[in-house]
């Protein structure tokens, strides 16, 4: 959808014989495609810094409770699943 906006920003510069630098806002390209690149990087590292605080959580409480208890070992505690 941001490539058809700034596509149609080119042709709408070009269609008017203007120079591009004139016509199309660099500064505001430049700002929305490095968020787009920026946001799915950020959003991955913190999914990822999640999901190992919540395995090394899991994985602790699930030892410990593991010690405790006598008996077969239980599969999918409310905690974790493991």
């Amino acid at each position: 959808m941001i490539g058809s906006l700034i596509g149609i920003t080119v042709a709408a510069a070009l269609g008017q014989v203007r120079t591009l630098t004139i016509a199309i806002g660099w500064q505001q390209i430049v700002s929305v495609l490095g968020s787009l690149l920026i946001s799915p990087v950020l959003g991955f590292v913190l999914a990822l810094g999640l999901y190992k605080l919540f395995m090394s959580r899991c994985t602790t409480s699930a030892r410990t409770k593991r010690h405790k208890m006598a008996g077969p070992r239980r599969y999918g505690s409310a905690a974790c699943f493991y």
